[in-house]
């Protein structure tokens, strides 16, 4: 998949400076969900949102139809999730500075996973 330098670019979330440092909040839902949540929503893929991916209710998602794991289930629709859930995690680290302690864990452990 060929993507362009804006590729991993959610221009809501870009327009308000969205960053999270990776770091627990005590408004954590008002700074840092309610933003993401929002601007996962705006970006689509394969006729499903980001948000839907995240929360794996896009088609080939657990909780999508069809499920992950269906018999039967058409390789595109495999391919489609498999590409959302790609581009979820480059859009999640996008938006975290490099030097977070999160986003060194999240290159650690679930980079391979997401190729």
């Amino acid at each position: 998949m060929d993507f362009d330098s804006k590729s991993n670019d959610v221009p809501s979330l870009t327009k308000i400076n969205f960053m999270w440092d990776g770091l627990p909040k005590i408004d954590f839902n008002e700074t840092v969900m309610y933003p993401l949540n929002a601007g996962l929503a705006s970006v689509s893929l394969k006729n499903d949102s980001l948000l839907a991916t995240a929360l794996t209710r896009d088609a080939g998602g657990i909780l999508g139809v069809p499920a992950a794991g269906t018999p039967g289930i058409p390789a595109n629709v495999v391919t489609g999730n498999d590409q959302r859930v790609r581009k979820l995690f480059a859009v999640i680290l996008k938006y975290m500075p490099p030097g977070c302690r999160l986003y060194k864990l999240f290159m650690r452990d679930f980079l391979e996973r997401s190729l």
